[in-house]
């Protein structure tokens, strides 16, 4: 019973490993780019943003 305790916890880290470096990964801004398509809300939200970085508020 002990091994195969410490088998499935093996198991377990390396996914949990796995998992936080996608999750890491998928932080960068460069893996979000061109995966919204090109709606008129997108746009919108878009053009807010332009405006807010251009007044220099905080959101």
């Amino acid at each position: 019973m002990a091994s195969t305790l410490s088998t499935r916890l093996a198991e377990l880290e390396q996914k949990v490993a796995a998992l936080s470096d996608k999750v890491e990964q998928s932080k960068d801004w460069r893996t979000a780019v061109g995966k919204l398509r090109d709606t008129k809300l997108n746009r919108e939200a878009d053009e807010v943003a332009r405006q807010i970085r251009a007044s220099g508020e905080e959101p």
